[in-house]
C-alpha cells in the first residue's frame, strides 16, 4: 500500500515530532496551561489515529471512552466542549 519513499517521507516529519513529543512528556506540567498541552499532544499524537471515537457529544461515546475524556478534561482544566473538539 504504501511505498518504501513515502515511508522515509512521512518518517523524516513523525521523527522530529515524536522527540518532541517525548520531550514535552518528560517535562513536569507546573501550570493548568501545561496539564491542558499534554492532554491535547496525548489525544492528538497518541490517540488521533487509532480511535476517533473519543470525539464528539459525551451522550453518543461509549461508557468508558466517557469515563477516560470527562478524567483528561479535569485534570487539563478543559470543559466539556473543548475536550470534544481536540
Amino acid at each position: 500500500m504504501w511505498s518504501d519513499a513515502a515511508i522515509e517521507e512521512a518518517d523524516a516529519l513523525h521523527t522530529p515530532a515524536d522527540l518532541l513529543c517525548e520531550r514535552l512528556m518528560a517535562t513536569p506540567a507546573l501550570t493548568q496551561a501545561g496539564r491542558a498541552a499534554k492532554v491535547r499532544v496525548l489525544l492528538l499524537g497518541s490517540m488521533h489515529s487509532e480511535c476517533n471515537n473519543w470525539r464528539g457529544p459525551d451522550e453518543l461515546l461509549d461508557w468508558d471512552i466517557s469515563l477516560t475524556r470527562a478524567v483528561l478534561a479535569e485534570f487539563a482544566g478543559m470543559s466539556e466542549g473543548e475536550i470534544s473538539n481536540v
